[in-house]
């Protein structure tokens, strides 16, 4: 087992004199691969809340029994979307796959998911559905 990641290698920037802190590997990697720079913050800053929620350990020493209990916790506790959900399993596919050289099992659809947003389409007022009308259909002509 691998000693825990002090809470400082998870705070600050690359250091180019220490090059074989993990985030520091990981930025290298993302620009290795031309990956943009909004990418490389947002990889970064799930991988950083994944080690943080597992108390600092190694993600080598995690396994995919981790990763679905961060992606469902961001989901109970956070109530974060689904789509940030998918971008954090990105990054963490990332860090794995590409960084680590770990395969990963696919494991999309066994973490809990937050609930689709349900819309009322009753407290629409009928100008707003005409104009929702004519931009979803540029075939239908508008009647004032």
């Amino acid at each position: 087992m691998l000693p825990r990641i002090p809470e400082i290698h998870l705070e600050h920037t690359a250091e180019p004199d220490r090059p074989l802190r993990l985030l520091s590997v990981v930025r290298r990697r993302l620009r290795e691969l031309r990956y943009s720079r909004r990418t490389e913050e947002t990889y970064v800053h799930w991988i950083v809340r994944f080690i943080r929620f597992n108390d600092r350990r190694h993600p080598r020493d995690l396994g995919v029994e981790d990763v679905r209990r961060f992606l469902s916790s961001l989901a109970v506790q956070d109530q974060v979307s689904a789509s940030t959900q998918n971008v954090a399993l990105a990054a963490i596919r990332f860090l794995y796959e590409r960084t680590l050289k770990i395969s990963m099992p696919r494991i999309d659809g066994e973490c809990r998911r937050v609930a689709a947003a349900v819309y009322r389409w009753s407290s629409l007022q009928p100008r707003s559905v005409q104009s929702f009308v004519i931009c979803a259909s540029p075939r239908v002509s508008a009647r004032r």
